[in-house]
């Protein structure tokens, strides 16, 4: 289990931002928009979007290594 003195460290800032700079400036506003870690979630539908247009260009439209 991870404590929270550990996770406090994790997260300092120091440690991820040069100096003057900080979490608080990553905030929205005045107009700029920065991502977010639920941002992440579309990664996984176009990830499995690819495995099967794979699957199917391998089964379908690629030589068998056997007829090369």
């Amino acid at each position: 289990m991870v404590s929270r003195a550990q996770l406090g460290w994790f997260w300092n800032e120091r440690l991820w931002f040069p100096e003057g700079l900080g979490w608080a400036d990553l905030e929205d506003k005045d107009g700029r928009v920065y991502a977010k870690a639920s941002d992440l979630w579309v990664v996984l539908p176009i990830a499995l979007a690819f495995l099967v247009i794979r699957q199917i260009f391998e089964r379908y439209f690629s030589p068998h290594k056997s007829l090369c």
